[in-house]
């Protein structure tokens, strides 16, 4: 897949074209991202945050700015994104659903501000509370639209559903999600998903051993030697 990316990099400099340019940055932003690199990853969709003013394109605006979001909540700089997650929201709320390759801006705005919520609770008013809902009812819209985005879906609403104390909800939230990830073979998403369960604190530990040991061998599948954290693991 990088190498993919690389060659697309070469014809967009080749043409001067921004949007295949574009398109590089937010994949390979994305790889860095699974491949727990956050740091190079906010390097390069900065410079996609960029592009993106230039090309106009709703659709990607919304990959970049949502996975730049999630690169800096995973670098602890989560009060950066909780300064700009109002924008981030309507951003998202804003963007038609009417392209299924924009299902990754959605999940990552999702994921981002699951993570705010996970790291700073609520918020004074609730803000960070309702913020995470917003974003993960859009995804759960979305995922009843095109079913690839299914498995985040259920991943960040379970996670949400954890956050508000409503373990039995996040439990069929997820198992919602593994059932869909591995009906389409998605590896990745089975790696997290299991991941998720393994940290249920609701579940026995045997159950939960259980998880992660399979959460492990999709891992492995996947190769990846460590898995990127989850909303829910940045709790403060």
């Amino acid at each position: 897949m990088r190498t993919a990316f690389e060659q697309v990099e070469a014809v967009a400099f080749a043409k001067s074209n921004d949007h295949y340019l574009l398109f590089h940055r937010s994949g390979v932003g994305q790889i860095e991202l699974a491949e727990g690199r956050p740091e190079v990853a906010e390097v390069l969709l900065i410079n996609g945050q960029a592009l993106a003013k230039r090309v106009r394109d709703l659709h990607s605006s919304l990959i970049v700015e949502g996975l730049l979001a999630v690169a800096r909540v995973r670098l602890e700089k989560v009060d950066e994104v909780a300064a700009t997650a109002e924008a981030l929201v309507m951003q998202a709320e804003a963007t038609p659903m009417i392209n299924f390759g924009s299902w990754y801006g959605f999940a990552a705005v999702a994921e981002a501000l699951v993570g705010v919520f996970a790291a700073r609770g609520p918020g004074k008013d609730g803000e960070h509370r309702a913020r995470a809902k917003r974003a993960v009812t859009l995804l759960f819209q979305f995922s009843k639209l095109y079913p690839v985005a299914v498995p985040l879906a259920s991943l960040f609403s379970g996670q949400y559903a954890m956050l508000c104390g409503r373990s039995d909800r996040a439990l069929k939230r997820l198992q919602i999600g593994i059932h869909a990830a591995g009906a389409a073979d998605m590896k990745y998403d089975l790696a997290r998903l299991y991941a998720a369960l393994g940290n249920m604190p609701s579940l026995e530990l045997h159950v939960r051993a259980e998880h992660r040991r399979q959460s492990g061998i999709w891992m492995e599948r996947c190769g990846l030697a460590v898995l990127p954290p989850l909303p829910l693991t940045l709790t403060s």
